[in-house]
């Protein structure tokens, strides 16, 4: 049928009919959390009963064999190894699309545009939302220390221990300054302190940075709420509701 044509995977039959020696088989796995977290690459990986590799800004293989803890990557050892297994996970990310990879290369429509605009933000008609395949972007690798510092921060605002975690993100914001995750974790922190107009601006920041994102959004409509701006809280609710 259409919907079984349309359905993306691989059929089991030759491995049931032929044995697992029939044909290559390769595990596909990703991770997109060093771009919503820190903004790195994504990472993608392939791996077969013996290698895996990892596609980031500074490629990686193992050999599982002989290296079942992945510490010593052998990519310049094995070129024509690390070539076969490129090659497929690129075959794999072309032939299975998502959805919501095809709208993370989308711009911001105008009723989102306009609801911007009626908060303040005159520069996002053309925005584009984070792509998840930025190769341009850092490799994960390089941001240990900032992913560290980040989750310390989180750990310190659970703990109610706001001012310290304010202290530590805003020395992160300065050295990355276009990261958005920083400012919203900031207003999250100063609304929970009491201090809803300076969240406000933190929220307005996170936006600026990234405005598809609904939880900023959100962050700004209750601190505004708070802070009895009801015009504000109002228009940024309904951004929220049109982001989510």
């Amino acid at each position: 049928s259409s919907e079984l044509q349309s359905f993306q995977g691989y059929s089991l039959l030759t491995l049931v009919t032929k044995g697992p020696g029939a044909a290559a088989r390769y595990g596909y796995s990703e991770s997109l959390y060093p771009r919503s977290l820190v903004g790195a690459s994504g990472l993608f990986g392939i791996r077969t009963e013996r290698y895996q590799y990892i596609r980031a800004p500074r490629e990686e293989l193992y050999d599982l064999d002989q290296d079942p803890l992945e510490k010593k990557n052998i990519v310049r050892e094995k070129p024509a190894v690390a070539q076969e297994l490129r090659a497929a996970l690129e075959a794999t990310l072309s032939r299975h699309t998502r959805a919501d990879d095809a709208q993370a290369e989308g711009r911001i429509d105008p009723e989102t545009a306009e609801k911007l605009r009626s908060l303040g933000y005159v520069s996002f008609s053309g925005a584009k939302r984070p792509t998840v395949d930025d190769r341009n972007a850092p490799d994960p690798k390089d941001l240990m220390g900032t992913h560290n510092e980040i989750m310390r921060a989180i750990e310190l605002g659970d703990s109610n221990s706001f001012r310290e975690a304010n202290a530590l993100l805003t020395g992160l914001s300065v050295r990355h300054p276009r990261l958005f995750l920083l400012p919203f974790l900031l207003g999250e922190n100063l609304r929970a302190l009491g201090d809803q107009r300076k969240a406000i601006t933190q929220y307005r920041r996170a936006l600026e940075l990234n405005p598809f994102s609904d939880q900023a959004a959100v962050g700004l409509g209750n601190a505004a709420y708070a802070a009895e701006d009801n015009s504000e809280a109002s228009k940024a609710f309904e951004l929220a509701l049109q982001l989510s």
